[in-house]
């Protein structure tokens, strides 16, 4: 299904200060950290409003963040490879370990952190940050990856996603592919229903791997910019980032659908998001410019199954329908509704006329 969104459910609460361009965000608790051209930043974000700077430490340019608990956090560089700092006091950021080479991704489970490089993959013990010791490798095209369990769901430019079983890091075993619409380039994960969201360079794809040898594509969101990030955040909201255009906010309740909740425009390199709160999140994003935001799902203008005129958009006074549907609330009531400017509000499902499939719709 073909859909476009207009920039709403983004309210603009205050920069981040952050004096580079930066390339990675990671909420952890309340502090924030930042990844910049030329240091590593922490802020304090208990009142996202007003974020308030911690610490800075020199550090390569660091193009994602992850965490070995509270205490460690592995940052991947393109300069310096993997840089593992100690940050039990957020405050006094101590630089630990820098393994060397080049890293575009990471990720860490347990004390075991996992770096994706342009030969591979590679594993490390960080038990002690200090002194981490090298486990094993794989090699392959790695653009993005994702550990889960016993496995690595890993994307590359040759357009296969690829499930590796890391149980044993020295000898790391390919137990699934499946072959993806264009190239991938960004990868996260719902770790409750097992599904895994692709950005490739013509879109996002949705993908169960419940069955790791087996992935079966559950929905698929043709975009015109390549999709250089993706960020999924329960309970069932997907953020990803369009290359020089913006973030799209997408309800993956039905991976099946295409249904846009949000746009953000602008040139983000990364995007994290706070656990949603009373319907809203506090999103954090990076780039030249970087800022939070209040995000609140809304309606947003999406096109109707069956051609590609807009059918509706949501505005402050209501809801203006170009094409007939049928309108049914909470309590599963329906009427009708003409063309025209309506003056509702609450959360809503328009079914155009015509068809059977529905449309979440929030109106303020």
């Amino acid at each position: 299904m073909l859909w476009m969104v207009v920039a709403q459910g983004f309210q603009f609460l205050a920069p981040l200060p952050v004096g580079e361009s930066a390339y990675s965000v990671r909420l952890y608790s309340t502090t924030l950290w930042v990844g910049g051209s030329t240091r590593l930043y922490s802020m304090d974000v208990n009142f996202p409003s007003s974020p308030s700077p911690l610490d800075s430490v020199s550090a390569g340019q660091g193009v994602d963040i992850a965490f070995s608990g509270a205490d460690v956090l592995v940052m991947a560089t393109p300069d310096s490879g993997l840089q593992v700092f100690y940050v039990w006091n957020p405050s006094q950021i101590q630089p630990a370990y820098t393994v060397g080479g080049s890293a575009r991704a990471v990720d860490a489970r347990g004390t075991v952190a996992y770096a994706g490089t342009p030969a591979g993959l590679d594993i490390y013990d960080v038990t002690n940050p200090f002194q981490p010791s090298f486990m094993g490798s794989w090699s392959g095209v790695v653009e993005d990856f994702r550990v889960w369990g016993d496995f690595a769901y890993v994307v590359g430019s040759t357009g296969v996603l690829r499930v590796l079983n890391v149980l044993n890091p020295s000898a790391i075993v390919e137990v699934g592919t499946a072959t993806l619409g264009a190239s991938g380039l960004a990868l996260d994960m719902d770790s409750i229903n097992l599904w895994v969201f692709v950005g490739t360079s013509a879109g996002l794809e949705v993908w169960d791997v419940n069955t790791p040898s087996a992935p079966v594509r559950l929905g698929q969101c043709p975009t015109t910019a390549p999709v250089v990030r993706v960020r999924y955040r329960p309970p069932q909201y997907v953020f990803f980032i369009e290359e020089n255009q913006g973030i799209r906010a997408l309800d993956v309740l039905d991976p099946a659908q295409c249904t846009g909740v949000g746009f953000l425009s602008g040139t983000f390199s990364d995007v994290d998001a706070s656990s949603f709160s009373l319907g809203s999140a506090y999103v954090y994003a990076v780039g030249p410019t970087s800022g939070v935001w209040e995000f609140t799902p809304t309606g947003v203008m999406e096109t109707s199954p069956r051609s590609s005129d807009v059918l509706f958009s949501v505005r402050p006074n209501g809801l203006l329908l170009k094409a007939p549907a049928r309108l049914v609330d909470p309590l599963g009531r329906s009427r009708h509704l003409d063309p025209g400017l309506h003056r509702l509000s609450g959360t809503y499902i328009l079914v155009p006329e015509g068809t059977s499939t529905g449309i979440r719709v929030v109106i303020p």
